[in-house]
């Protein structure tokens, strides 16, 4: 069977989403970053997100996906991290299946908070991958 690989990725902003969306977890939130933005283009039925937010001298990444429709896959949520106490890495992975209009944490990896960190989530669709990536 020949597959084909679609794989979007949008840069790191530091802009919020428009209209000023912030993430809402944790007591001090950060803004919302969208990293990918693929609903409803090309064959690729969803969008996902790196959401960052910050509790308790914590950095808490949540992997997202939204489906626009039906939508199942894989996902692979890696993260990288940096810190005065030295270098780690996580990486969580699974499958999904989503409801239209539904949106999922695939994953979370907590950081020290002061730690520079580069996330990336693929999610392994029938119709391609879609890649959201997120630094700070």
């Amino acid at each position: 069977m020949l597959r084909r690989s679609l794989v979007l990725a949008l840069a790191v902003s530091c802009a919020a989403l428009a209209g000023g969306a912030l993430a809402t977890s944790g007591t001090d939130p950060v803004p919302a970053r969208p990293q990918a933005q693929s609903a409803e283009r090309g064959t690729v039925p969803l969008t996902c997100e790196v959401r960052q937010s910050r509790a308790d001298g914590l950095l808490k990444l949540d992997a997202l996906v939204r489906g626009a429709k039906s939508v199942s896959g894989d996902y692979r949520f890696a993260v990288t991290s940096r810190s005065d106490g030295g270098a780690s890495r996580s990486a969580q992975n699974g499958t999904f299946d989503l409801k239209p209009k539904e949106e999922a944490v695939l994953g979370t990896i907590g950081l020290d908070a002061a730690a520079a960190f580069e996330a990336k989530l693929t999610l392994t669709l029938p119709e391609g991958d879609v890649v959201c990536e997120a630094e700070g």
